[in-house]
């Protein structure tokens, strides 16, 4: 149990603040204790004079001049921290303040929503020296003024997230120096239960332009499930995900890592085959597999014939009304393929539909 402590006002509205806090904390799996202990005498330490004031492990804060929303979120955020946020999905963004990787962002709120998770904003400075080399400020100085950039993000998404509604997510950053790609994946590893989303670059010229370099290193390498978002593209409800299946052995391994990431939104699973030849593949094996842990009905199988793959994918997605992709990162033939520019262009180009890459372990 973790226990905090409050000095409220003796009103009523001190038990409602008192029920939203642990409220929000058993959602995330955080058995909270709220003491009425905390004494004026250690508040006005604090130089604290407006009450309710709430001491988290030696951290007091009170109801300044801001709305009670705005003071629920800043508590509640600690209260988070100091239980590395309990079973809440960590949903990590990286940030480089471009058009597409705010539009990632939209993405994440949305599954911050469906999952009660958390959305961790990183944003990393490239301190390579080429880069350096192409401004005309000190690295010191450029390093100050990326971080308050990250901050001011921050605190502008929470003061207009605070709006929507008591539970709406809470928004944290991390600001990192470093290569951008191993700065993303080191802190994915260092939080348990994480997923990235992230936005890629869009441009349909060169192979690092339809995905961006930074996108595709991530979601070769990275141990945690990778959303990547193309441009434009809103979030929508996930009604009907496409996994692209190509080894049963590798599929069996990966489906409920799939099923993991989008249960909350109960979507129709589609599992996807495609194929030149006619080989037996044992649909049936990965069918049962998800039986006991997935929706009644809610799973299907095709296996399509063709030697043009991209347009076969296209096709069905659009037939299917897809409204995400997902595949397996150790698929190295359908991965190596999906990341050839021609299927690359097909899917950010054509489909615009959101790709979603697991991992095994």
């Amino acid at each position: 149990m973790f226990k905090i402590s409050i000095k409220g006002k003796n009103e009523s509205s001190d038990e409602f603040i008192k029920l939203m806090f642990i409220e929000n904390a058993n959602r995330a799996g955080i058995n909270l204790k709220i003491n009425d202990d905390l004494t004026m005498e250690e508040v006005e330490k604090k130089g604290i004079t407006n009450l309710p004031a709430i001491n988290v492990n030696g951290v007091i804060k009170s109801k300044e001049n801001e709305d009670i929303i705005d003071f629920f979120r800043v508590v509640n955020s600690l209260i988070l921290k100091e239980r590395d946020y309990g079973t809440m999905k960590k949903i990590i963004v990286p940030i480089d303040f471009s058009d597409n990787s705010l539009n990632a962002l939209e993405y994440a709120k949305a599954i911050a929503k469906s999952f009660n998770g958390v959305i961790m904003l990183i944003s990393v400075f490239d301190n390579s020296v080429s880069m350096i080399e192409e401004m005309n400020f000190s690295s010191h100085e450029l390093i100050k003024n990326h971080k308050k950039q990250l901050d001011d993000l921050r605190n502008e998404l929470n003061l207009s997230f605070a709006k929507d509604d008591w539970h709406s997510p809470l928004i944290e950053s991390e600001f990192k120096v470093g290569n951008v790609a191993d700065c993303i994946m080191q802190y994915a590893e260092e939080n348990e239960n994480s997923m990235i989303v992230m936005g890629s670059r869009g441009e349909t010229d060169l192979l690092d332009k339809i995905f961006g370099t930074i996108s595709t290193a991530v979601a070769e390498k990275s141990k945690v499930p990778v959303l990547i978002i193309p441009p434009n593209v809103s979030f929508k409800q996930v009604n009907h995900l496409v996994y692209c299946s190509n080894d049963i052995g590798l599929d069996k391994d990966q489906m409920l890592n799939v099923v993991d990431v989008v249960k909350r939104c109960k979507p129709h699973i589609h599992l996807l085959h495609i194929d030149n030849e006619n080989r037996y593949y044992k649909a049936m094996e990965l069918l049962d597999l998800l039986k006991p842990n997935y929706l009644p009905g809610m799973v299907s199988y095709d296996l399509v014939f063709g030697d043009d793959k991209e347009k076969a994918l296209s096709d069905y997605c659009n037939n299917k009304s897809i409204d995400m992709i997902a595949l397996s990162k150790k698929d190295r033939g359908f991965f190596e393929r999906l990341f050839h520019k021609s299927f690359a262009k097909e899917i950010i180009q054509n489909l615009k539909l959101p790709l979603m890459v697991v991992h095994g372990q």
